[in-house]
């Protein structure tokens, strides 16, 4: 079925046809099963062709936590620590990194001593 195909769909809000959407996932029965977006796909495809070319590339989840905290990683999106230095309460870090992170956490928070 298509949306024209519903009777009086043309006459609601975009409000209404957002509710009307999120109503249809909420009943859908094994949402796991369907297929993964078209766009997810090709970003994982992309993601994986890097890994590919160059498999040292690969970080441990160590590291990976460790640069994000310190904004030393490459450019993700992500707030770094200098944006969001909340993310070190809940991260396990080694006591060999601790000094640091926690002169990353003082840069971010304005500390400069």
């Amino acid at each position: 079925m298509r949306a024209p195909e519903i009777p009086n769909v043309d006459q609601l809000s975009d409000l209404e046809l957002l509710l009307l959407a999120e109503e249809i996932l909420g009943s859908l029965r094994a949402p796991e099963t369907l297929p993964a977006p078209l766009a997810h796909r090709l970003e994982l495809d992309r993601r994986w062709t890097m890994h590919e070319a160059d498999p040292a590339s690969v970080l441990t989840k160590e590291q990976f936590r460790v640069d994000w905290l310190l904004g030393t990683g490459p450019s993700t999106g992500l707030p770094t620590a200098a944006v969001d230095v909340t993310f070190a309460a809940w991260i396990t870090v080694p006591s060999s990194l601790s000094n640091r992170v926690s002169a990353a956490a003082s840069r971010a928070s304005g500390d400069c001593g």
